[in-house]
C-alpha cells in the first residue's frame, strides 16, 4: 500500500493537478490574446450574461459529474477524462469496456492502470479523428457556395443543441415539454419587447428555474417518475 502511494497516488496527483491547471490556463489564452493585441476586452455585463447562462445549463453537472463518474475512472482517469472531455460519452465507455476485456476487479489497483489505458487509447483515437477532420473540414469548406456556409453558419448552433435535445428527450418528453414551451414563450416574449430588459437577458435561468419546479410539481402529481 505504501509503495502504491510512493509509486502512483502521489506522481499522479502532482502530475494531473498540474496539467489540469496548465489545461485551465490555455483555455484563457485566445481571450487575453484579443484582450491584450486587440483590446477587444468585452463588456463585464455581456461576460456575466455568459457565466449565468453556461452555469444554468450546466452547474449542476460541474459537481455530479466527478463524483459519479469517479469510481469508474479513478484517480489518474478523472485527470485525463476531465481534461480531454467527453467523459460520459467515450471515457466512461471506453474505461468499462477495458476493464471488461481485462477482467479484473473493478475495486482494485489493476482496474484503474486498465482504465488509463482504455482512457488513453480513447483519447488518442479521438485526437486523431478530429485532426483529421479538421484538415479535410477545412478544404471541404473551401470549396462550398456561399448560400452553404450562410446555412452552416447560422444553423449549425441551433442544430447541435437540438441534438442534444433529442438525446435527452428519449423517454422524457412528458417532463420536457412544459419547459420547452415555456422557454419559446419567452424567447417569444423577449423578441417582441414584452419582458423586462433583465429578464430578457437570463432567459435560460429562468427556464432552468421554471423546470426545476414544474418538474417537482410533476413528480408529487405521479406524473413523472
Amino acid at each position: 500500500m505504501n509503495d502504491t502511494k510512493k509509486y502512483w497516488d502521489n506522481p499522479v496527483n502532482t502530475i494531473g493537478r498540474i496539467t489540469v491547471f496548465v489545461g485551465l490556463l490555455l483555455c484563457f489564452t485566445p481571450f487575453l490574446y484579443l484582450v491584450l493585441m486587440y483590446d477587444a476586452m468585452p463588456p463585464w455585463e455581456a461576460i456575466l450574461m455568459g457565466v449565468v447562462g453556461v452555469a444554468s445549463a450546466f452547474g449542476v453537472v460541474w459537481f455530479v459529474e466527478p463524483i459519479a463518474f469517479f469510481p469508474v475512472l479513478g484517480t489518474a482517469g478523472t485527470y485525463m477524462s476531465f481534461l480531454a472531455g467527453a467523459i460520459g460519452q467515450q471515457r466512461v465507455p471506453a474505461a468499462q469496456v477495458a476493464k471488461n476485456v481485462a477482467d479484473v476487479d473493478p475495486n482494485s489497483h489493476e482496474a484503474e492502470l486498465v482504465a488509463v489505458c482504455g482512457i488513453a487509447g480513447s483519447v488518442f483515437f479521438n485526437i486523431s479523428l478530429m485532426t483529421v477532420a479538421a484538415v479535410a473540414g477545412t478544404f471541404i469548406l473551401a470549396v462550398l457556395p456561399d448560400v452553404i456556409m450562410n446555412a452552416i453558419t447560422t444553423y449549425i448552433l441551433p442544430v447541435v443543441f437540438g441534438a442534444v435535445l433529442a438525446m435527452f428527450a428519449k423517454g422524457r418528453m412528458k417532463m420536457l415539454l412544459p419547459i420547452i414551451i415555456f422557454a419559446i414563450i419567452l424567447q417569444y416574449a423577449n423578441r417582441v419587447g414584452v419582458l423586462p430588459v433583465m429578464v430578457g437577458r437570463f432567459i435560460m435561468l429562468f427556464s432552468v428555474i421554471f423546470g426545476v419546479v414544474a418538474t417537482r410539481v410533476m413528480y408529487k402529481k405521479g406524473m413523472v417518475n
